[in-house]
């Protein structure tokens, strides 16, 4: 018996749907669960175009904004650019050239990390503050308008507990922002 060639071998079907129904059948995964995974990658990859374009007069992208929120609101912990470079999935040297920019703009500081002389801590600058509040007022109103408007309130904090078990199942030590909700009278300022 000849060994299968290396174009055939793992071959699936070519329809999208046979793809995914091939992957299929083992354990929880079923067709609907693995077409959700998809759609979940699909409304991040759109998301992220979307922040692009939201913040773009406000002179920053969506990963650089990701990086300014975890030093303004998660506290300590993510201050450090290694930090930053794990919880972006980033490498140190692309943290490294986003904080040089960041700082650069004046959006954000490096300064001496006070518990360990070799490292620095990442700090935002007031104008860094001011475009990470402005930052998440619009990406607020546009997960509202996108998500908010298709799902009950019920969907919206089941899908909610969903996400963060299954964030926490990838990320034991994950805490979300400590972030607070902004009165109507502060949102209009």
């Amino acid at each position: 018996m000849q060994p299968e060639s290396p174009a055939t071998v793992g071959r699936l079907p070519s329809d999208g749907r046979d793809h995914l129904a091939a992957l299929a059948g083992e354990g929880l995964l079923t067709l609907e669960v693995l077409q959700g995974y998809v759609s979940a990658v699909v409304f991040v990859r759109e998301a992220g175009a979307a922040m692009d374009g939201l913040f773009h007069d406000l002179g920053v992208d969506n990963r650089e904004f990701e990086a300014m929120v975890s030093v303004y609101h998660w506290g300590p912990r993510y201050r450090t650019p290694g930090a930053v470079a794990s919880l972006l999935g980033m490498s140190a040297a692309g943290v490294t050239a986003m904080v040089d920019r960041l700082v650069g703009a004046q959006l954000m500081t490096r300064q001496p990390n006070p518990t360990d002389g070799r490292s620095v801590w990442l700090t935002l600058t007031p104008s860094g503050q001011v475009v990470v509040d402005e930052a998440l007022r619009r990406q607020v109103r546009w997960l509202d308008e996108v998500v908010g408007s298709g799902l009950s309130r019920e969907e919206l904090l089941s899908l909610s507990g969903l996400l963060r078990r299954v964030v926490n199942q990838l990320l034991p030590d994950y805490e979300p922002p400590r972030m607070r909700v902004l009165t109507p009278t502060e949102e209009k300022e």
